[in-house]
């Protein structure tokens, strides 16, 4: 899955149980949309666990779209889903900084079904995946 204005990889770690999710360019509705239902789709495949969002050279995604993610998005992930799903976004710092500074965002239940972090590299996220 890529295009002209950006580069994507999706792959499934089995060892890991985890579906890898390295974006890098710019970041379309569309396309956000698109890379979602990919991966709803390779977890119901592969009934992998967890999964990495690698953001941090990506551009970043306005309001709007953090709104469909943090519902549309989530939903799709966890569609069909008897375990719980564990989401890491590794994210460029002005994210970061956001997240720690701005907590006004959708507040969302999704139960003992969903655990998000994000982090400001993907070692750590991963290493964050591993423990759930």
């Amino acid at each position: 899955m890529s295009s002209a204005t950006d580069q994507l990889t999706i792959e499934y770690r089995p060892s890991q149980h985890l579906v890898a999710v390295r974006w890098v360019g710019t970041c379309t509705r569309q396309r956000l949309r698109e890379v979602y239902e990919g991966v709803a789709a390779l977890l119901t495949r592969t009934e992998a666990s967890r999964v990495l969002f690698d953001t941090r050279e990506r551009a970043v995604i306005d309001p709007e779209d953090a709104r469909w993610v943090a519902t549309e998005g989530y939903a799709s992930l966890l569609a069909d889903r008897a375990t719980a799903l564990s989401l890491a976004y590794a994210v460029p710092m002005q994210v970061l900084a956001n997240f720690a500074a701005n907590s006004s965002g959708p507040s969302l239940d999704f139960g003992s079904l969903l655990r998000v972090r994000v982090f400001a590299e993907p070692n750590g996220a991963i290493a964050w995946l591993l423990t759930q």
